[in-house]
């Protein structure tokens, strides 16, 4: 199967919007009558309601922000393993989202068309369980993006679903499942970005908040006082306990990743100030550090905060990232299982952004014209291959 020609993905896009000239008319018939694929991939072109559909998935996807966030971190980054040219990349997403649809668009010799299983799978979306202190549970709608937790139980912008129940809420868990995730508005104000198969506990007293945290929660946290007994008003602190990290909040604004099968725990800031105790060890992050740590050490580093924040505004970013990471966050996201043919492949780095609604065969595709790697299925188990081309 051969790659669609630059000249006819011009061509297709014009086709879409004009007549032909004579010229670009006579070529689109001749690439035609070369391949019964080729006939394929400009039937799809033609189905309008597909388009629309990507067209709707490109809207969503701010190309020039995108690259605006990240042009002046990436400049820096010059590793040998660096998969692509980010401008060009990103441009080229948008390019192909509007001229084929998605069955069809970046097809390789590697993955054939009557591959159904990897493109049956498709991304996560809002799921999440919340368990009252009471007892209750209640499964969330997938087609509302948030829900805020007060006196009562209400989605964003909609009417209560639960009313009166403010004695409730001083304790609750909430779940998402793998390929789950779901944004909450605390009963003090406090925002959170749940990500996928994770599991949040929330208690407040009346000097103090609390949240357990397993898994990876993005955290906008309000500040809140109360009285105490001489009438005089305290900082109500904020803490959040994750893997072995208690984490202290003033306000501020921080991403949390503690998975159970991760070996470091880690805390990155990117608004305020957090104190992080492991180990018994203690430090103060500034924005733009991150704080890891295992059973043993707790150390500080530099880091490029959005590349990690990236998954609660919906994009993968991976910078320089092992594709270990990569395809762990992956494989959450699209509840998907990796197997590895050589443990060294675990520390190929790769750079790559792509909107976490993609269809999953898009995302290996693009890892796969590094011709580092070759992916096979089976059911939803993925085998990562050496590529020896």
């Amino acid at each position: 199967m051969n790659k669609i020609p630059k000249d006819i993905i011009r061509i297709l896009s014009s086709a879409s919007l004009s007549d032909l000239n004579e010229e670009d008319n006579n070529r689109l018939q001749c690439w035609l009558a070369e391949d019964i694929y080729n006939q394929r991939v400009y039937d799809e072109l033609q189905d309008k309601n597909k388009l629309l559909q990507e067209l709707h998935l490109l809207e969503e996807f701010d190309v020039d922000e995108a690259w605006r966030k990240q042009a002046n971190r990436l400049r820096k980054h010059h590793d040998r393993n660096t998969v692509i040219n980010w401008k060009l990349w990103v441009s080229a997403i948008a390019a192909i989202l509007l001229i084929v649809g998605s069955l069809f668009f970046i097809r390789t010799d590697r993955i054939s068309l009557q591959d159904k299983p990897i493109a049956a799978i498709q991304p996560g979306g809002n799921q999440a369980t919340i368990v009252l202190s009471d007892g209750r549970t209640i499964v969330l709608k997938e087609d509302a993006s948030g829900v805020v937790i007060d006196s009562t139980l209400r989605y964003e912008d909609e009417d209560a679903l639960i009313d009166d129940v403010s004695s409730t809420w001083n304790a609750f868990d909430i779940y998402t499942p793998k390929g789950g995730q779901y944004r909450m508005t605390l009963p003090d104000g406090s925002k959170v970005w749940l990500n996928t198969a994770s599991k949040l506990r929330y208690e407040e007293s009346t000097t103090e908040r609390k949240v357990v945290l397993e898994g990876e929660a993005y955290f906008e946290i309000e500040k809140r006082t109360y009285q105490d007994r001489f009438g005089v008003q305290q900082h109500k602190p904020f803490h959040v306990f994750a893997g072995n990290q208690s984490v202290r909040v003033m306000g501020t604004h921080f991403n949390v990743k503690a998975y159970p099968e991760d070996i470091f725990t880690q805390t990155t800031l990117v608004e305020g100030a957090v104190v992080v105790e492991a180990n018994a060890q203690k430090i103060q992050l500034r924005p733009g550090e991150q704080a890891a740590s295992d059973n043993k050490i707790l150390s500080k580093i530099d880091v490029d905060s959005y590349a990690i924040t990236a998954w609660k505004d919906g994009n993968f970013v991976f910078v320089a990232e092992r594709l270990e990471e990569i395809l762990r966050q992956v494989g959450r996201w699209y509840n998907v299982d990796f197997e590895m043919e050589s443990e060294s492949l675990n520390n190929e780095r790769f750079e790559a952004m792509l909107p976490r609604f993609s269809q999953l065969e898009e995302f290996l595709m693009l890892l796969e014209r590094t011709e580092k790697v070759k992916f096979k299925y089976k059911g939803r188990t993925i085998y990562v291959l050496k590529n020896n081309k």
